[in-house]
């Protein structure tokens, strides 16, 4: 009953506006979510990168100081090698950039759904309480 006589007196109704910020909180912490698991996935993913960097130079380095056949054979080896690194090395950059493209555009998508929402409540508040001409 107290409800309806706010609304009936232009007041505000201070149980949706407590619903809606409840709303605007719960989006953000899926949002925020997001980010953190994108975050955990990108350092996760540069740790397993670091350790294969380590492997693959570890190989090279044993391969520089035990040579075998002629050192033509051994240069063709050590440029196929850089280009292996170079190229696994821009498949890293491009696999991390797209989990963090990802993680963000999911949390861009909540962020943006809320606040769509959060329009179409106040358009609702707006009809509930015409201003006074």
């Amino acid at each position: 009953m107290a409800k309806q006589k706010a609304s009936q007196n232009g007041a505000f109704d201070v149980e949706a506006i407590i619903t809606s910020q409840r709303k605007n909180l719960e989006a953000l912490t899926q949002a925020n979510q997001y980010a953190v698991e994108g975050v955990q996935k990108v350092l996760h993913r540069q740790f397993e990168i670091a350790g294969q960097t380590l492997d693959d130079f570890s190989t090279m380095v044993h391969d520089l100081f035990t040579p075998s056949g002629s050192p033509e054979s051994w240069m063709v080896k050590q440029a196929e090698f850089s280009k292996k690194t170079i190229e696994n090395g821009l498949a890293n950059a491009r696999e991390l950039t797209e989990t963090v493209a990802q993680a963000n555009t999911a949390a861009f998508n909540i962020i943006g759904k809320r606040m769509t929402e959060t329009l179409d409540e106040m358009r609702g508040y707006g009809k509930q309480h015409p201003a006074a001409d």
